[in-house]
């Protein structure tokens, strides 16, 4: 019996080298953020590409999420999956262009600074590696938002565990500061003012988008890396 011990061991050791496989990691490439401009009804078009961040190559079908201003919608009429129903085969390192569209519908957009967030949504099990993050300043069919927008007056940066704002006091009024995780989930949302140092010691170490909301319902995002 004593001969059959290593014999076990070897077989436990190909087991778990078989299993402690993790799930898949697929990402856009990297966090991005731009900026667009639309009128209502207008469709956005967003050229970007999938890369899988695994070391095994991902095989099965992939869906993606979508949040409009923290609020999760997957309705295929203003967002249609580029690749729904298809088998990917995609290898460790690859990546796959992708073309997608979202059509700026008043069911779902409202006029003003609109926050869309996009992110992988591997059917595997597997992790969103990255997402993709617009702000939309969304116009009512050709006319003018008469509000300026003060993105330049307003300066953040993180430092240390602090997440802190500067603003030219005699234009801007903070209201609050929402944190998002990559998957678009809101991790904390607090009050602000015009000398604002929030705590965020809490938070997991990772990338976090925030949204400083000003003036009532300006909205400005600042992309950090705690």
């Amino acid at each position: 019996m004593k001969s059959l011990k290593p014999l076990i061991v070897l077989l436990i050791a190909l087991c778990l080298g078989q299993t402690a496989h993790a799930a898949s990691s697929l990402g856009f490439g990297a966090t991005t953020y731009s900026q667009d401009t639309l009128n209502l009804g207008d469709t956005l078009r967003i050229n970007t590409y999938l890369k899988n961040y695994d070391t095994a190559t991902y095989a099965s079908t992939l869906g993606f999420r979508l949040k409009i201003n923290g609020i999760l919608n997957v309705n295929q009429n203003i967002f249609p999956n580029p690749l729904q129903g298809q088998q990917l085969n995609l290898a460790p390192g690859d990546s796959l262009a992708l073309n997608m569209i979202v059509v700026i519908t008043p069911a779902y957009f409202v006029v003003g600074p609109d926050i869309l967030v996009v992110w992988p949504y591997p059917t595997d099990g597997g992790i969103a590696h990255d997402s993709l993050i617009k702000q939309i300043i969304v116009r009512d069919y050709g006319t003018s938002i008469t509000e300026p927008n003060l993105d330049g007056a307003i300066n953040a940066w993180l430092q240390y565990d602090q997440f802190i704002i500067n603003t030219d006091a005699a234009l801007i009024e903070l209201n609050r500061v929402s944190f998002y995780n990559l998957y678009g989930e809101m991790v904390d949302d607090v009050p602000a003012n015009n000398n604002t140092q929030i705590p965020i010691g809490h938070l997991p170490r990772g990338i976090y988008i925030a949204e400083i909301t000003y003036n009532g319902n300006q909205r400005k995002l600042v992309k950090i890396s705690k």
